[in-house]
């Protein structure tokens, strides 16, 4: 169990494209560009925002083991912002669906959900 726990990440990673693949090829069923648009970009920002996340983690607990504090705040507040002007980019002059951008955004958010529940199903995490 420990190795498969180690793994964890990486299958998160490989997920997470999976998932945005199936969730653009079902935009598709709509038939318009600002559906499979907002679908595209909002999963390629969920998923980098993974990533960016990801690596800031690393960072962190390998300065923590050093003892210095870094500029971990700084590292938040620049991806927020990054995400906004994204956002405001997306949803203002590109005018993808706002709904289909929500649902691109959501890609980790049912990666981790579903990992969650099969999980719970195979009996390796108990809820009492």
């Amino acid at each position: 169990m420990a190795e498969a726990d180690e793994l964890l990440p990486a299958r998160l990673c490989r997920r997470n494209w999976l998932l945005w693949v199936v969730l653009m090829a079902a935009s598709l069923l709509w038939r318009s560009q600002a559906v499979f648009v907002g679908v595209a970009a909002g999963g390629l920002i969920s998923i980098g925002g993974f990533y960016w996340l990801r690596w800031s983690l690393t960072k962190m607990l390998a300065e923590a083991a050093e003892q210095k504090s870094g500029g971990h705040y700084f590292s938040v507040l620049l991806r927020l912002l990054v995400l906004a002007a994204l956002l405001f980019l997306l949803i203002g002059p590109a005018q993808v669906s706002p709904p289909a951008l929500v649902v691109g955004l959501s890609v980790v958010v049912f990666n981790i959900l579903g990992l969650a529940l099969e999980r719970v199903i195979k009996g390796r995490i108990c809820i009492s």
